[in-house]
């Protein structure tokens, strides 16, 4: 116990009256924590007078100590004081400025009277910490008991209405106020403003902007955030140039709005142009909230120039930077940004380390991921719990489930996500069984399984073509009430045609009440797969007459509808208007699926004409492609030139030699054949199944 609170002891236990005493703690308080005064008060069984207690109650609530504030509260009750209206609104106030609204809302209730203070007192409270819906029903009762608001009730009144997001509540109380007769100054209109831009009316926010005789720069900000928050970028941009032509000058918070609401990099740009005509492209959070958004457009170019001209960066700034390399790419440079980073001295966390996770796992390389994975380990971030689910999901993507395994079984507490990762990694590296191993072992320890649990099973039956798998993993979706999921019914259908039941993906997709690209798309593609071409376009003009659009994964099942039927004249006719009537620009995907289009019929001279016409670089499935074409017509030589670039490409894919061989075999080129397969011992290429050599 402190020397004062001892001093203060002593002259109580020499008998000094209860003013004396009462003066020592006040002095007390300023000193020690309102805890140590208490236990002196317990102590010693002292009575303090109203001032007193008042000074206590101050005390916690500017060091905002709610324990020591309901002990003052008791000691108040206890010794009879509770029933003083200055008293009570004291305890009421230190309650609601400390968040305890649940204690604010109970000492309201109980007094007998109730001035402006203490209704204002629990507005604000409310306002600030509590639930939006209960504050506006306290004005309610206010309003039906006849108390008249004042200015700063009604400051805090609007702000638990644009919290609520209720239109007809926010015209209430501007009626409210306009027939009040209070003035409405710039501080006031500004909160209206702001009210009816989260209620969605933009309409409104401008009829009180318009009426405003002077604006401020806040004014105007909070238009342009109201437009942002809306989704009207257009607005908000009109805005800013009619606040230059009235020579308002913007400041951090007008660019912070107008940085947030951009949705291209040229728009983007010119933002930052004008931030550097402001002076403020030193500003850190201003640059960094740039640099971030450059990188939501996708532009980590832009994003590095705009973070190599900052002077002042934090954590926030490089995050965003190596996130926009983990995202965007080149994928090595959010690697290269983090050692950049320590060099500079800046400590990694565990938003640093879930983008390089990131990064790594689009690379799919798993000597990168070990070196993160060591990094993590070193910084003793392994066993949070975001991070460990990226480091299962990073070593999945670089085919290595061992690796993942490893971290989830070192998991000491884990989601229903890093459940998910796990059995989605094996999904992905078709490792079937251990994927319903995992699933078991789930059901086992009590944890429920979500729609992205069974989209990963599916994926795992699908890629394992186990339509017994696939019925079992059905009746789990429908005993967990997930069959009316969309995601999970879209899998199912995916899941039924690659195991060889297009009649049970057709019923799923019949009995479904709502569709929406990804279904169409599944049921497209599962009919091209089994030689339904006519029924696959007609699935897409189905989908075009319900009002979806299609993307460009629905052509690339089209397209391989119209190549595995011989549909010719409809799969050029889809092609060509794939751009011209769907504004989708044709990507390698879809020139593969044309190539194989003309060589399935036998055109052969006009796909390699494709090939080497296409805008974009062919990749080794192009190439594979027209090998196939010439595979099926015995095209030798088309078949050498083909298989020579599809080796530039992908010199380890056995499966260029493979083919090669198997033409070269069918033509009765013996030596060529016996010399594909020297290479691919000396390559030490393997392939499982018979390649057909002996």
């Amino acid at each position: 116990m402190s020397a004062e609170i001892r001093n203060g002891d002593r002259a109580m236990s020499r008998g000094s009256d209860v003013k004396i005493a009462t003066s020592e703690i006040k002095a007390l308080i300023e000193m020690q924590r309102p805890e140590d005064v208490l236990y002196s008060l317990e102590q010693r069984g002292v009575r303090l007078d109203a001032p007193t207690y008042r000074s206590l109650l101050r005390r916690c609530t500017y060091t905002r100590n709610r324990t020591a504030g309901r002990k003052v509260h008791g000691h108040i009750v206890e010794t009879g004081f509770k029933a003083d209206i200055y008293l009570q609104t004291a305890v009421l106030s230190m309650y609601c400025k400390c968040g305890n609204l649940v204690e604010a809302h109970k000492v309201f209730d109980t007094m007998q009277q109730r001035d402006m203070f203490a209704w204002t007192l629990i507005l604000a409270a409310y306002a600030k910490h509590g639930s939006a819906k209960d504050g506006f029903n306290l004005y309610k009762q206010l309003h039906d008991a006849g108390v008249r608001c004042d200015r700063i009730m009604y400051m805090s009144i609007v702000s638990m209405c644009a919290n609520l997001g209720d239109l007809e509540e926010a015209k209430a109380v501007y009626n409210d106020i306009a027939k009040s007769g209070i003035t409405v100054d710039a501080l006031l209109s500004n909160n209206l403003i702001h009210m009816y831009a989260r209620c969605g009316s933009m309409k409104h926010a401008h009829e009180v902007f318009n009426s405003m005789p002077e604006r401020d720069v806040v004014s105007w900000n909070t238009m342009i955030a109201g437009a942002a928050w809306n989704g009207n970028a257009e607005e908000a941009f009109d805005l800013f140039s009619k606040m230059q032509q009235e020579s308002m000058k913007p400041d951090f918070i007008t660019f912070m709005s107008l940085v947030n609401v951009c949705t291209s990099v040229v728009a983007l740009k010119q933002v930052h142009d004008s931030i550097i005509e402001a002076g403020l492209e030193a500003d850190a959070h201003l640059a960094t909230a740039v640099v971030s958004m450059f990188v939501k457009c996708g532009s980590a170019e832009d994003a590095r120039w705009v973070f190599d001209k900052m002077k002042v960066r934090d954590i926030v700034t490089w995050n965003a930077m190596i996130e926009g390399y983990a995202k965007r790419g080149p994928y090595r440079k959010a690697l290269e940004v983090y050692c950049q980073m320590q060099d500079e001295g800046f400590e990694p966390n565990c938003v640093t380390f879930t983008c390089l996770l990131n990064a790594c796992a689009n690379l799919a390389s798993l000597q990168e991921a070990r070196w993160v994975h060591a990094r993590i380990v070193a910084a003793k971030l392994e066993s949070h719990l975001h991070v460990a689910n990226g480091m299962m999901n990073m070593f999945a993507k670089c085919h290595s489930t061992k690796d993942a395994r490893q971290v989830f079984d070192k998991m000491e507490v884990r989601s229903v996500i890093s459940w998910n990762t796990m059995i989605n990694g094996y999904a992905e590296c078709g490792q079937y069984m251990e994927a319903m191993e995992i699933f078991s072992q789930m059901q086992h320890e009590g944890v429920n399984p979500d729609a992205v649990t069974f989209t990963g099973l599916l994926k795992a039956c699908a890629n394992q073509a186990s339509l017994q798998g696939a019925r079992w993993v059905h009746t789990r979706i429908m005993a967990a009430a997930f069959e009316s999921d969309i995601r999970v019914r879209n899998g199912l259908i995916s899941m039924y045609a690659k195991c060889g039941s297009l009649a049970d993906a057709a019923h799923v997709f019949n009995e479904m009440e709502e569709r929406d690209i990804v279904t169409y798309n599944a049921m497209i593609a599962a009919l091209g797969q089994y030689g339904h071409g006519r029924d696959a376009l007609q699935q897409f003009h189905l989908m075009i007459s319900t009002g979806v659009r299609p993307d460009g994964v629905t052509f690339v099942g089209v397209l391989s509808a119209c190549s595995h039927t011989g549909l010719v004249d409809e799969g050029l006719r889809y092609f060509y208007s794939m751009s011209k009537d769907y504004s989708v620009v044709p990507e390698v995907a879809h020139v593969s699926c044309l190539v194989d289009l003309l060589g399935r019929a036998g055109y052969l001279v006009e796909a390699e004409e494709v090939v080497n016409k296409m805008p974009q670089t062919p990749v080794g499935a192009t190439w594979g492609a027209l090998l196939g074409a010439c595979r099926l017509h015995g095209n030798v030589k088309l078949a050498e030139r083909a298989a020579q670039f599809w080796t530039q490409l992908e010199p380890q894919n056995a499966e260029v030699y493979v083919s090669l061989a198997h033409i070269y075999l069918t033509a009765s080129l013996w030596q060529e054949a016996m010399a594909v397969q020297k290479l691919m011992g000396d390559r030490d290429l393997r392939r499982q199944g018979p390649v057909g050599l002996r």
